[in-house]
């Protein structure tokens, strides 16, 4: 089981979460970008692995654009979100909290900060995040990173 598989089950069981992932970028070095979620935890099948996003497209996309978490709620009330976030739409959930994840050099280089990841838990049932559940993911987020560093597969719990 690798370092990331194992975290993902630890944080699901610790988050009380549905689903939980991290969505990376699988395309080639100068090719354009392509968002996959690659390792998760808690899906109800495979099909999250054929969803592919581009920056700006999807919660992952939206994430990793802005470089700033996004929560949304009562997801499957609104179609046009479950159009807009094919995640929402696969794994039936209704509530997704999504936080960067940034390359740990940057930060401390004084370097824009750069994603490399986006960090979600999902429920499929509605609730609310605080602004400490924000903060917290956020910090998660961290220890994904350093996870993310020794290399890109493609894993479900």
């Amino acid at each position: 089981m690798t370092a990331i598989k194992s975290w993902l089950k630890k944080e699901k069981m610790l988050w009380n979460c549905d689903f939980i992932g991290v969505a990376v970028n699988v395309a080639e070095p100068l090719a354009a970008k392509e968002i996959r979620w690659r390792y998760t935890a808690g899906p109800e099948d495979l099909a999250h692995q054929k969803i592919r996003l581009r920056i700006g497209r999807g919660i992952a996309g939206l994430v990793w654009k802005t470089a700033r978490p996004q929560s949304e709620q009562h997801l499957q009330e609104q179609p046009e979100k479950l159009m807009a976030y094919p995640i929402s739409r696969t794994e039936k959930l209704d509530a997704a909290l999504a936080v960067p994840v940034l390359r740990p050099s940057a930060s401390r280089e004084g370097q824009p900060q750069e994603v490399i990841g986006v960090l979600m838990v999902g429920y499929r049932q509605n609730r609310f995040f605080s602004p400490e559940e924000v903060a917290q993911l956020s910090q998660q987020a961290i220890a994904v990173a350093e996870l993310l560093q020794g290399g890109v597969g493609h894993e479900s719990i």
